[in-house]
């Protein structure tokens, strides 16, 4: 590649010119933690010492779950007995559709959970639970209200790898997993397999609804060929409400040729909006229980990734610099020293800057490879399966927007010079990419549902979406 030198034109770092900030390394935070907790939570209330959690969630079937709980859908539980439990299902103008009474009687059970079909979101669900074994010699009566909620739906966005790597040199997967429903976060298990095979996972990751996070896993490959791989999201807690969607994928080829330079970017926007409507009509009143009801979605991810790699192993020292921009923008310049990157795997040291970019410096497989890159969600979640460092043997995750950190915009192009000055030599080289834009969508029109029940009520269920996914990406590797 003409581009790979050992001394960088100066026009080109000129012409990638971006104002020297400081850089400072990110904290790293435990899978524990949580980076934000917009969405709707369990509606809780108490009598006396007794407390109950309560939370009414829908799926895509239109299965409605009333749970209730002595303790903490998220945490230890409280103790106690339910005993009696009633469930009052309410209209959004506030019409009693439903009452129904259940009886809890096994000593110490806490939890209990209520199917329903043929309600939706925006209406409400009250629980009145008779609590035993809190305060002595009395059973304390809790009414809880909650509005019925759509479940969590965790989708799969996006799998982004080079599509060529050097056989048993270290390679970065990045997935991108969101939710999209927009009403309540959930944990999830984000799971990296090829061919079939698991090879990877990052278990107990938080994503707040209707943001989406990055899963980025560090591996390699030992045999030549072509490798399908898949992005796979597991373990969704609360339960997820459409399965369908949770699995995205992509090929990568495992070759003896290694790349000399390797540069792309994206950006991608999510949107959708949904209404629904409901008309009850109740034997001798016409009308109640009438509701519509219109909702939004979003999900916004960006980054851009820049590789050097030469055919010989080194000892981490010098300065990585990267100087890129992206419409002709600069974007923010990279520059660090080789020595300060703290974290180790076994292959790879690792630095993670507040600015959201990582730096892996590889070496030790018979070539060095140099990484910079940004993938940048709300938090950018990583796994560790082996190593020496603070994280070794553990996921971890740090904050790419959010806590002041925007999006960056990013145009038509993307270029970027990419070097390592060490012992006197400078290694690196410069690319640019064109950007092209993809765009998906994906619409029902209003359409309209009888149902019928002689005993209570004629419904009316009208219903219409659209979503449209807009992505500008694009990528070049030289061999």
């Amino acid at each position: 590649m003409k581009n790979l030198i050992n001394t960088i034109a100066v026009s080109v770092a000129v012409a990638l010119a971006a104002p020297a900030v400081a850089q400072t390394f990110a904290t790293r935070h435990s899978m524990a933690e949580k980076y934000r907790d917009a969405g709707a939570k369990p509606a809780g209330g108490r009598s006396g010492s007794a407390a109950i959690e309560v939370r009414a969630l829908i799926d895509s079937l239109g299965i409605t779950d009333v749970e209730v709980t002595t303790g903490h859908f998220e945490g230890p539980g409280g103790g106690g007995t339910l005993g009696k439990v009633q469930v009052k299902l309410f209209a959004q103008d506030g019409y009693l559709l439903q009452t129904d009474n259940y009886r809890k009687s096994a000593s110490g059970v806490g939890t209990a959970s209520f199917s329903y079909d043929g309600f939706h979101p925006g209406e409400l669900a009250q629980v009145q639970a008779n609590v035993s074994g809190i305060d002595p010699n009395r059973n304390d009566v809790v009414t809880v209200s909650t509005e019925i909620k759509r479940r969590p739906d965790l989708k799969a966005m996006s799998i982004d790898v080079m599509p060529k790597v050097l056989v048993n040199a270290p390679v970065v997967v990045r997935g991108v997993m969101a939710e999209v429903n927009g009403d309540v976060g959930a944990h999830a298990t984000c799971r990296l397999f090829a061919d079939g095979v698991e090879i990877a996972a990052i278990p107990g990751a938080w994503v707040d609804a209707n943001t989406a996070v990055n899963c980025e896993f560090r591996t390699s490959f030992a045999s030549l060929g072509t490798k399908q791989l898949a992005l796979r999201v597991t373990d969704v807690a609360p339960r997820d409400y459409d399965i369908a969607n949770n699995e995205v994928v992509a090929a990568i080829e495992v070759t003896d040729r290694n790349v000399t330079m390797g540069i792309s970017a994206w950006e991608k926007d999510d949107y959708g909006e949904s209404d629904s409507s409901r008309t009850r009509v109740i034997l001798t009143q016409p009308l109640a229980g009438s509701y519509v009801r219109h909702t939004t979605t979003e999900a916004h991810y960006q980054g851009w990734f820049a590789l050097i790699s030469r055919p010989q192993d080194s000892v981490p020292d010098g300065r990585i610099t990267l100087r890129h921009s992206s419409g002709g923008v600069p974007l923010p310049m990279v520059s660090v020293l080789a020595s300060d990157l703290g974290d180790f795997d076994g292959a790879c040291y690792y630095g993670y800057l507040t600015g959201g970019e990582t730096i892996m410096y590889c070496t030790g497989f018979g070539a060095t490879d140099i990484y910079v890159y940004r993938s940048a969600g709300i938090a950018t979640y990583t796994g560790h399966q082996q190593g020496t460092g603070a994280y070794a043997g553990s996921s971890s995750w740090v904050t790419v927007e959010g806590d002041g950190l925007p999006r960056i915009a990013i145009g038509a192009d993307y270029t970027a010079e990419l070097r390592h000055e060490t012992g006197g030599a400078v290694f690196g080289g410069s690319l640019t990419v064109a950007l092209h834009e993809e765009t998906w969508e994906q619409g029902q029109p209003w359409s309209c549902g009888r149902g019928w029940d002689p005993a209570s009520f004629a419904t009316t269920d009208c219903f219409s979406y659209w979503l449209r996914s807009t992505m500008l990406t694009g990528g070049r590797y030289e061999y």
